[in-house]
């Protein structure tokens, strides 16, 4: 199945928007197919994303979820970002870094928004689990997105590359610093552990 809402850009830029498709294309999720036996509609849903989000886990932590082997990270910066209330003209991204993750072994390469290699953080992981939410529970699912979909970036510096996230759920609030390979150089919040 692939197709993207022909009305907005959403979260993932105008590019998939305007993709023509047969079916339309609302989102994917990798599961195998055994994932399909024994579950209803909601059942796969909720099992998929579970899948998902463990492979993610795996990638954040330097684990190729497909072969074990160390991933490299690379980050490219828009230098005329200016997304507003939507996108960016210049990358038709809602944020000004976007990453990359590449298996050193297989062929294994996936990217997207930063969060995506920071979501195995103490701190992101502990702000999860203070409003009771399971980053790998289907039970969780909308909750955990809008927080690792609705996140202030702030770009401190270019040179060297600095740029500080912070992510909320319910009242608190936690920081990460990371520079261009997203190695966090600082940590704040509620869940400061002085590393």
């Amino acid at each position: 199945m692939a197709a993207f809402c022909s009305d907005c850009a959403g979260r993932y830029g105008r590019e998939r928007a305007t993709r023509e498709t047969d079916d339309g294309y609302l989102g994917r999720y990798p599961l195998p197919p055994a994932g399909l036996r024994g579950r209803d509609p909601d059942a796969v849903l909720g099992a998929a994303w579970t899948w998902a989000n463990l492979e993610t886990l795996a990638l954040a932590s330097g684990l190729c979820p497909r072969c074990s082997a160390t991933v490299e990270w690379e980050t490219t910066l828009c230098e005329d970002h200016d997304a507003g209330e939507g996108l960016c003209e210049a990358c038709d991204g809602r944020y000004a870094l976007s990453a990359r993750a590449a298996c050193t072994n297989c062929i294994l390469v996936t990217g997207g928004e930063p969060v995506v290699g920071l979501v195995a953080e103490t701190e992101l992981l502990a702000l999860l689990t203070d409003e009771g939410l399971n980053p790998i529970s289907p039970a969780s699912i909308h909750r955990v997105e809008a927080v690792h979909g609705d996140y202030e970036e702030t770009v401190l510096s270019r040179e060297p590359l600095r740029v500080r996230y912070t992510f909320a759920a319910g009242d608190e609030r936690r920081s990460l610093t990371v520079d261009g390979e997203l190695s966090v150089l600082e940590r704040s919040g509620a869940a400061d552990t002085g590393r």
